[in-house]
């Protein structure tokens, strides 16, 4: 369990480098769950992390009943992620890239961040918990479902 808190702390980390550093510098865009709360601070200034969580309520809803070991790290996932994207707000003005460099560096470090949790059997939560139960269930590399 240890490690796997370790992996999620890590996991978000990232996702909130990813996004604050390079992603909404731009006012880009993400895909998933990430991408609506994203865009719901664009539109609204709602809280991206906040905004993530209870996106998410559904699948957490699904996981509950598929598989409680997903469901519990892919909701100690989500709020870390959400967290993270929170508390790591103050990186929006550190990174002065141009807009192809930050598209690139953003989105390695995301990926960083998912690839290290799905790999590890742990998801930030959305589409991505979707992946690993489908995953489960089908015998699909997740990531070729994600």
């Amino acid at each position: 369990m240890l490690k796997k808190l370790a992996v999620i702390g890590f996991g978000s980390t990232m996702l909130g480098i990813g996004v604050n550093g390079f992603i909404l510098p731009f006012h880009l865009m993400n895909g998933g769950m990430f991408g609506i709360s994203i865009l719901f601070n664009y539109l609204w200034h709602f809280s991206i992390g906040l905004t993530f969580v209870f996106l998410n309520i559904p699948v957490y809803l699904l996981a509950y009943k598929s598989d409680y070991n997903y469901f519990f790290y892919g909701l100690v996932g989500a709020i870390f992620s959400g967290s993270m994207i929170e508390i790591l707000a103050p990186l929006k003005d550190v990174f002065h890239l141009p807009i192809i460099s930050s598209v690139i560096i953003g989105g390695i470090i995301v990926g960083i961040g998912v690839g290290t949790m799905l790999r590890n059997q742990i998801s930030p939560g959305g589409m991505d918990l979707l992946a690993l139960l489908l995953a489960k269930w089908t015998k699909i590399n997740v990531g070729i479902i994600a």
